[in-house]
């Protein structure tokens, strides 16, 4: 399945709340869990490692839901957003695109070797942990 990011959350609860309000409205969502699919848990605990996710074909259906009803803007209201568009479409850590193995840079920004950078989807823009994300 191609899936689309709707939006990330440092905590597991507000994901899962919107997944299962977008399963409600009939929209097929999934909440990922990035702690389990990276080796050894190598993400930091105090950044965004959840991400709610719904299929390509859905994704427009998930943008309305989240944005036009009272309920979805609510549940979106905790997730991270770009400090210049205010997209919902950030991940972290963003990776170097040619770096040979991510693992070992997970593993480098988990012992705060180096420091790891939110990436926003939707401008580009990259900014640093410290920078608290614009929250709408």
């Amino acid at each position: 399945m191609n899936s689309t990011l709707i939006a990330a959350f440092e905590e597991k609860q507000p994901a899962e709340e919107l997944t299962g309000y977008l399963l409600k409205q009939n929209i097929p969502a999934a909440t990922v869990d990035l702690t389990d699919s990276t080796p050894g848990n190598a993400l930091p605990s105090d950044f965004a490692k959840y991400q709610v996710r719904v299929s390509g074909e859905d994704a427009a259906a998930a943008v309305q839901a989240t944005s036009h009803t009272d309920e979805g803007l609510r549940l979106i209201s905790p997730a991270i957003r770009c400090p210049d568009c205010g997209s919902l479409r950030v991940r972290y850590p963003e990776m170097p695109r040619n770096f040979v193995a991510p693992f070992f840079f997970r593993i480098l920004v988990k012992f705060k070797l180096i420091q790891g950078s939110y990436a926003c989807l939707t401008c580009k823009r990259e900014w640093s942990p410290s920078i608290q994300p614009a929250r709408k």
